[in-house]
């Protein structure tokens, strides 16, 4: 979901954390509902509160970029187990807090470089604390990018700034659809013979927020050709990353809801990821498209209510698949090397 990635972005700094101040005691679960030994901890701890709540923010994100995307336990249970273990030892809560938030933004900021020498980065905020400055840009600093909502009656550009000797701004009108939220791709792709030409994306998010719908969340990849005064931009590829089904009757109804926790919301995930083939040896890069699907075991259908019970998560063969995608020169865009299966069950809300 889009806010997902603004909370994540205003959160980290180039590289690094940047501890932005939240809510006082903002932890990321009801204190008034605290129960463990480690829970109360934190919510005594103004410092640890903010440390859980951003944890929170991070897990979720690089577990949902990650090779598989949905472990059998959802990221707050997974955080649930990693500070129980602690107990109300504040000094043990702040260890495993700070290691695993420097852990978890090494990988999130990972560089991929195929043995071609494609190089497929993670953007970093430009802006500080202190400024308002709304553009992500390479480690370098060579390639910042921004997506402006200048109308609400138009369709959102895509700007990208160059840094260099003859230093450039282009923008791009991006394809509108159907008033869906558009949001920037936190990557760009920079091809080995750095021709000028990268590739940049944006996320799509179509929420449908009645009972028995859910989000997704589509990217949109453009080649950008930059080259002196030459610039040119299409798309090259378009994928579903993230979607969830809710049934949110679920969650409202039934004394046992609050045991359930986040399953209770959740008829079926689905997650995506995109990385570089690293057996490429020279030309355009491959990419290497591994997708995730589960569903909760004998769930219902969206027009019926959940029974309350014991709940388990099935991986659905059918939607979890992998796909390479190699540039085709009549289309100029990446294609798969086999269709794609029909998932729009789990894809569209």
């Amino acid at each position: 979901m889009s806010l997902r990635f603004d909370r994540l972005f205003s959160s980290l700094g180039a590289g690094a954390l940047l501890l932005v101040s939240l809510a006082a005691h903002a932890a990321s679960f009801d204190c008034a509902k605290a129960t463990s030994a480690a829970e109360k901890a934190i919510c005594a701890d103004s410092k640890l509160s903010e440390l859980d709540s951003k944890l929170l923010i991070v897990w979720e994100y690089v577990f949902s970029s990650s090779v598989h995307p949905f472990p059998v336990d959802p990221p707050q249970l997974q955080l649930q187990k990693f500070r129980d273990a602690c107990g109300a030892d504040v000094s043990c809560l702040s260890v495993r807090y700070n290691k695993q938030l420097a852990t978890l933004v090494s990988a999130l900021f990972a560089v991929q470089v195929d043995p071609a020498g494609n190089r497929l980065e993670a953007l970093r905020p430009k802006k500080s604390e202190e400024s308002t400055d709304a553009r992500k840009c390479t480690a370098d600093w060579r390639f910042c990018i921004q997506i402006l909502h200048e109308h609400s009656d138009s369709p959102p550009l895509m700007q990208i700034d160059e840094a260099g000797a003859n230093s450039s701004t282009y923008r791009f009108m991006l394809p509108e659809y159907q008033n869906m939220d558009v949001t920037l791709w936190p990557y760009v792709l920079r091809f080995a013979d750095d021709n000028g030409a990268i590739l940049a994306g944006a996320l799509y998010n179509d929420f449908n927020g009645h009972t028995g719908g859910g989000y997704a969340l589509g990217l949109r990849l453009f080649k950008i050709t930059l080259n002196g005064t030459t610039f040119h931009a299409h798309e090259v590829l378009s994928v579903p990353m993230m979607a969830e089904g809710l049934i949110f009757s679920a969650c409202l109804f039934g004394r046992n809801a609050h045991h359930r926790l986040s399953a209770c919301a959740n008829d079926h995930k689905f997650g995506a990821t995109l990385n570089l083939d690293q057996t490429v040896k020279s030309g355009f890069p491959r990419l290497v498209y591994m997708t995730t699907a589960m569903r909760l075991s004998g769930s219902p259908s969206r027009e019926r209510n959940l029974v309350i019970g014991n709940l388990s998560i099935a991986f659905d063969p059918r939607c979890t698949y992998m796909r390479i995608f190699r540039f085709d020169n009549n289309t100029g865009t990446w294609m798969p090397d086999q269709t794609l299966p029909e998932c729009s069950d789990y894809t569209v809300p």
